[in-house]
């Protein structure tokens, strides 16, 4: 018989008393408080997720810049306002991000539902420090090898007309997320497909871009293609990849795009 338990999720929860009749069970990592307190007693400032779901501390210790770079861009790409615990390195919402004016970013409404989704579940994702080394995910593990130098890298061939954040630091992580266990283990394109189709991977990623506005465009190809243009009878290639229709016509007709693109690399 049911004994009128709520379930939620890490701990149940009994309302006759109020009470977890069980204990946190990261109680060991803060002994000031009670075992069997909510939201560290405070549930106005904080909320009760399971604590260990995105998980930063290797990569706060190995590049503490690209690791709160990494935080700052999902905080304006999702609109949510992140906190990175000094001791354990896990993530939480503290709340709704604001810029420096005090008003309250708005985000993308998938990009905000995709992090409280990992953030709530039970399952931890490790983005460790792979400085150097390019960002990936080996063997769809649930570990995010993050490269800070390659994502500033790739921001900085991003055409004028699109925001810094089309391909920044947060819409990198969500396409990594996918090749996680967690996110569904996806492959990129292979073959031919990847210089005409983004992967479902991207499915997620396009989606907050279309939500966040003109300026983040749509990315229509996983990988660039290589085109040749001539500047003073000099022949000068240079690889391409669109986020824009119009980009993406151009480069199928073997034209340099003018708008909406990443590129020349």
């Amino acid at each position: 018989a049911s004994v009128g338990w709520y379930d939620y999720g890490a701990r149940w929860y009994d309302p006759a008393t109020a009470r977890f009749p069980s204990i946190d069970r990261f109680a060991d990592q803060f002994a000031w408080q009670s075992p069997y307190v909510y939201a560290g007693n405070n549930p106005v400032k904080y909320i009760d997720v399971n604590g260990d779901s995105l998980n930063v501390s290797d990569l706060m210790s190995g590049n503490s810049t690209g690791g709160q770079e990494l935080i700052n861009s999902l905080q304006r790409v999702s609109g949510l306002a992140l906190e990175v615990d000094s001791e354990t390195g896990n993530v939480s919402i503290s709340g709704r991000y604001r810029d420096e004016n005090g008003r309250k970013v708005g985000g993308s409404k998938t990009a905000r539902r995709t992090l409280k989704s990992l953030i709530q579940s039970e399952t931890t994702v490790n983005v460790v420090d792979n400085t150097g080394d390019g960002t990936k995910v080996v063997n769809h593990e649930n570990k995010i090898r993050w490269d800070p130098r390659q994502v500033s890298f790739t921001q900085n061939y991003l055409s004028r007309d699109l925001d810094p954040e089309a391909w920044g630091g947060g819409l990198t992580f969500y396409h990594e997320l996918g090749h996680t266990r967690y996110g569904g283990s996806m492959a990129d394109p292979g073959g031919a497909e990847a210089y005409t189709s983004p992967g479902d991977i991207e499915i997620i990623p396009n989606q907050i871009r279309r939500e966040l506005g003109s300026r983040f465009g749509q990315r229509l190809a996983y990988k660039h293609t290589e085109i040749t243009t001539m500047y003073d009878g000099v022949e000068i290639k240079g690889r391409y990849l669109p986020f824009s229709q119009e980009a993406f016509d151009a480069i199928r007709r073997g034209q340099a795009p003018s708008r909406g693109y990443h590129g020349p690399l």
